[in-house]
């Protein structure tokens, strides 16, 4: 097997085929032919000079084309017309060998070019519904950025890798986002009577709100929640439902950890 494996190595690496140019122009091809034809030549010349030191052929004999002198043609160089066998198979090989890589190649290309389609695709396609969206909150001034969102929402998804699902560390981040800006709100609100949310708590999403009290920034964290619910509803997302279920159970955690909703009208948290 290790003598095996070294040829093959030795092949691979002096005799390659090349599948990024033409048979008829690659190298090695010739090589794997012209190599046992070569020394099936040198066999034919030495055959051919033992006759002759042998008299069986001289130049000074006719040359006759007869059953009798083609039956001793044949037996005679027996051995080299066999052996031309070798370089004909290796030609078939060769090609078949030629003909797999340019079409296993193009698979690839073709693969490549699939996955680029899809994520330009799928892109586009995210874009269009962070439209709708935009028009759907026009009332609160939502602003999305369709790309920075599309990275943090697939991050698993490039030209190289198509995957459309949404992973749930994500959905932390987001999560964490929105309510780091209830504490920011609370450490400001001891101070000051108003506080304006920041204008991006979520990377590539716009809300402005401005609140004085804990109702106004219940109502502004329930209003983000169903951005984001509505953005987990993008039809291009593998997992949509279960990624959605996990957001809502979470977040709702959050809220009722946080508020006691029986005490917003007096403002309490």
């Amino acid at each position: 097997m290790r003598i095996f494996q070294n040829v093959k190595n030795w092949l691979i690496k002096h005799l390659p085929v090349e599948e990024d140019i033409a048979l008829h122009e690659n190298s090695s091809f010739h090589k794997w032919v012209g190599y046992p034809l070569l020394i099936i030549f040198i066999f034919a010349i030495f055959i051919t000079f033992d006759l002759y030191q042998k008299g069986i052929y001289s130049l000074n004999k006719d040359l006759l084309i007869t059953t009798e002198t083609l039956s001793d043609f044949a037996k005679f160089y027996a051995f080299p017309i066999t052996a031309l066998t070798i370089p004909l198979t290796l030609g078939v090989m060769f090609n078949r060998f030629h003909s797999s890589k340019q079409k296993a190649k193009s698979n690839r290309l073709i693969e490549q070019n699939n996955l680029v389609n899809n994520y330009f695709s799928h892109f586009s396609n995210f874009n269009s519904y962070t439209d709708t969206l935009e028009v759907k909150y026009k009332s609160v001034g939502l602003k999305l950025s369709a790309q920075r969102l599309y990275r943090i929402l697939f991050q698993n998804c490039n030209l190289l890798k198509f995957d459309a699902t949404v992973q749930k560390d994500c959905i932390d981040i987001i999560i964490d986002s929105a309510f780091v800006e209830l504490e920011k709100y609370r450490n400001h609100i001891l101070i000051n009577n108003h506080y304006t949310v920041e204008k991006e708590v979520i990377e590539g999403l716009e809300l402005l709100w401005s609140t004085r009290k804990d109702s106004q920034i219940y109502e502004y964290l329930k209003e983000l929640k169903l951005i984001i619910i509505d953005l987990l509803n993008f039809h291009g997302i593998i997992n949509s439902k279960e990624i959605e279920k996990y957001f809502y159970t979470k977040y709702e955690k959050n809220m009722e950890k946080n508020f006691m909703t029986d005490n917003l009208s007096g403002d309490s948290c």
